[in-house]
C-alpha cells in the first residue's frame, strides 16, 4: 500500500524540487517534510491543499486514489470501497472551486474594464 508521504516524496522527485523548497513554501523546516515524506509525520489538509498547488497536482485525483494509507501516526488507512473523504467535504471543495472560477471571470472583466478607461485617456 503506497502511503501519502512517499507518494508525495515522487510528485516532488518527478518536478525536480527540492525538500528545502517545499519546505519553505509550507513554512515548516526541511527535517519536518523529510519526516512527512518518510511517513514519520502527519499532513494537515491544509498542508496537502498547499502541496497540490506548489507542485501542480490534482488534489481531488490524488486523494480518489484508492491505495493511500493517510497518516499512520493515526492509522487511518484507506479501506477498498471506503471513502476517505466525506461527500460534503468534496462537494464543499467542488463548490468553492466553482467560486473561485466566477471570480476569475469577474476579475477579468474588471481587468478588460479598466484597460479599455485607460486607453481613453
Amino acid at each position: 500500500m503506497l502511503e501519502i508521504g512517499h507518494k508525495l516524496k515522487q510528485i516532488r522527485e518527478d518536478k525536480k524540487v527540492s525538500q528545502q523548497e517545499v519546505a519553505y513554501y509550507l513554512k515548516v523546516s526541511q527535517k519536518t517534510y523529510s519526516n512527512i515524506e518518510a511517513n514519520k509525520s502527519s499532513l494537515s489538509i491544509i498542508q496537502l491543499f498547499k502541496l497540490g498547488t506548489f507542485l501542480d497536482f490534482n488534489i481531488m485525483e490524488f486523494l480518489k486514489e484508492q491505495q493511500f494509507v493517510f497518516n499512520k501516526v493515526n492509522n487511518l488507512s484507506h479501506k477498498e470501497n471506503d471513502n476517505t473523504l466525506p461527500k460534503k467535504l468534496l462537494e464543499q471543495y467542488e463548490y468553492r472551486i466553482r467560486e473561485k472560477e466566477q471570480l476569475i471571470v469577474l476579475l477579468r472583466e474588471k481587468i478588460t474594464s479598466l484597460q479599455i478607461k485607460s486607453n481613453e485617456k
